[in-house]
């Protein structure tokens, strides 16, 4: 029997021939939890609940005007619908996320094959683009779960990327430990949003005029507290709150922490200024100008005594939105820094064309700064090319007075490493 499927994407309703005997519709998430609660009460089977995510919507969005968006949505839907298998259920969790419900354990591999044509580049005249599409699955012959629990799990069954097949996580008891761990970062991270900003923890990294060794900047590190007491770094905790949609959220008691702290150590450092990391999420935000300037007044900030970091990726891109924000924050007085420049893909058009003022260099050239001499040419080459452009320089990672040297001689203007200071608690500087 023939159905027409109505379902919705990004706010675009599409229909769709198909020959699935067991649903009808894609339908909202409000009717997926009354089936879930329902199958959970009555079914003995084992059913197997999967979770499909287009991992760089956001990024699509953002890249490409409204019209070629809208053909990769159609291109994406065109595929979901075509999953040549039967699910008992098919909703859409959010604009991103499909969740289904599956009988047969067979049908997950199936399924697999379907992923990987969609992970193909998508081309057309106007558009070349790739979406890129993964799925975590969870079957209730390991656990009952409720709604929220299921969900959860099935998100970070997601992050923990556990392929059992090429673009399928499955969930298994050995990932348990690694889930609770995540668990316990996400609510406390709920726990800041919520107003309990104590689990938030900021040190600071001191950078140095390379010539003087005088202190001229701080960076803000941020740290989670866990209620066990396991202090977490952001290279744990920023991908799973950007993971979850919670970064902008945190972004007003983040800013305030940090600028609370900095404005202690203007009372000894008073021409120093501040050096915020500021996630792509963030800075994607509508908000986030608004934010800094509420928060910045508070602490008698001015923008000149804040520089944002941004990450190499994030401007690689290049964009119109990207480039105007970037115009408004420079107009508004804040200084630009690209992080980790070396990591991404950003060429030197870019670094002209964009209204940056520093770059700091990786910490992995300094690492290897001395490994042969055709790598010290390089660097050295690199490091004249992005001073003739007229950017401030930082070099990050210095562990040694070798690696200072090397780099002072190359005159560099700042650095930043153990060598100089590990992160100190603002009480430590005073």
């Amino acid at each position: 029997m023939i159905k027409v499927l109505s379902y919705s994407l990004g706010g675009i309703t599409m229909c769709q021939k198909t020959t699935y005997q067991n649903v009808s519709t894609i339908t909202d998430f409000n009717t997926f939890n009354r089936f879930y609660n329902n199958t959970l009460m009555r079914s003995k089977n084992t059913i197997y609940y999967v979770l499909i995510d287009v991992e760089n919507y956001d990024a699509l969005k953002l890249f490409h005007d409204s019209k070629n968006f809208e053909e990769i949505e159609k291109y994406f839907k065109n595929h979901l619908l075509d999953l040549n298998i039967k699910p008992l259920i098919i909703s859409q969790y959010n604009p991103k996320q499909f969740i289904l419900a599956l009988e047969k354990e067979s049908e997950i591999k199936t399924l697999n094959n379907h992923l990987k044509a969609l992970n193909h580049l998508f081309q057309t005249p106007d558009i070349q683009s790739k979406v890129t599409v993964f799925a975590g699955v969870y079957s209730t012959d390991i656990k009952k779960l409720d709604i929220h629990t299921l969900i959860k799990t099935l998100l970070f069954t997601l992050y923990m990327k556990n392929l059992i097949y090429e673009y399928i996580s499955v969930y298994t008891k050995e990932l348990q430990s690694a889930i609770q761990y995540n668990t316990e970062i996400v609510d406390a991270l709920l726990n800041i949003i919520s107003g309990n900003a104590n689990q938030l923890m900021v040190q600071y990294q001191p950078i140095v005029d390379v010539d003087t060794q005088k202190i001229v900047s701080f960076e803000a590190l941020i740290r989670l507290k866990l209620n066990n007491g396991n202090i977490i770094s952001p290279l744990d905790f920023v991908p799973l709150a950007e993971k979850y949609n919670t970064m902008t959220l945190l972004s007003p008691y983040i800013f305030d922490k940090t600028m609370e702290g900095f404005y202690q150590l203007l009372k000894k450092y008073p021409s120093a200024t501040l050096s915020l990391n500021i996630s792509a999420q963030q800075f994607k935000s509508n908000e986030i100008i608004k934010k800094l300037k509420f928060i910045s007044k508070k602490y008698n900030l001015k923008p000149n005594q804040i520089d944002l970091e941004l990450t190499e990726t994030l401007l690689s891109l290049g964009n119109a939105s990207i480039k105007e924000k970037l115009k408004t924050l420079k107009q508004e007085g804040y200084h630009l820094c690209i992080d980790d420049f070396g990591t991404g893909f950003s060429n030197l058009a870019t670094l002209i064309e964009l209204p940056i003022d520093t770059i700091k260099i990786d910490r992995s050239f300094t690492k290897y700064y001395n490994y042969s001499p055709d790598y010290k040419n390089f660097l050295t080459g690199l490091i004249f090319t992005l001073k003739s452009i007229d950017k401030t320089i930082i070099i990050e990672g210095i562990e040694t007075k070798a690696q200072l040297n090397f780099f002072k001689e190359k005159a560099i203007e700042k650095a930043q490493g153990f060598y100089i200071s590990k992160p100190l608690n603002v009480d430590e500087f005073l």
